[in-house]
């Protein structure tokens, strides 16, 4: 069986996902369970087999079938997640003819500058204006800020 697990960080590791505290990812992890109906056993949520057995889990059923079935189950809750979008944070400016912004290209953190407030209405989305803005390298803490910031302040979002 594929596995969906939840765990700290490890260095050198590339999680499909980070999370700012395990309660948000083991939220995460029992909502996919549900939409996508995988076995909390194997996801390591529960470790009580009779969970499984009440509700005729794939688990039970060791032929080739129920395993390929529900691996097709965990790479779609893959790809669900991996699905990224691309868009734009856009903040005040250092004057009142420039604003701020963060660039976010498939899910990661690639960029952030001053435009000219032209730049900003009249083709944020071309590629020139966003290459005129200086790269940045993601890491953990500037993501978790940006999900953050995101969520907290949509207005200022435009999507890609």
């Amino acid at each position: 069986y594929h596995r969906l697990a939840l765990s700290k960080i490890a260095k050198g590791t590339k999680p499909l996902i980070a999370f700012s505290s395990m309660l948000d990812g083991l939220a995460l992890l029992r909502r996919l369970i549900d939409d996508f109906e995988l076995c909390a056993r194997l996801t390591g949520l529960a470790t009580d087999t009779a969970a499984c057995e009440t509700k005729k889990c794939v688990c039970t059923k060791r032929n080739a079938k129920s395993i390929i079935a529900y691996n097709s189950k965990v790479h779609a809750a893959i790809e669900a997640l991996s699905r990224t979008e691309s868009f734009i944070i856009t903040q005040q400016g250092r004057t009142k003819d420039e604003a701020g912004v963060v660039v976010v290209e498939r899910g990661s953190f690639t960029r952030m500058g001053y435009l000219p407030l032209g730049g900003l209405t009249n083709g944020i989305k071309s590629k020139e204006v966003l290459e005129s803005i200086p790269l940045y390298r993601e890491n953990f803490n500037i993501r978790n800020i940006i999900s953050g910031y995101k969520r907290d302040f949509p207005h200022t979002v435009i999507q890609l």
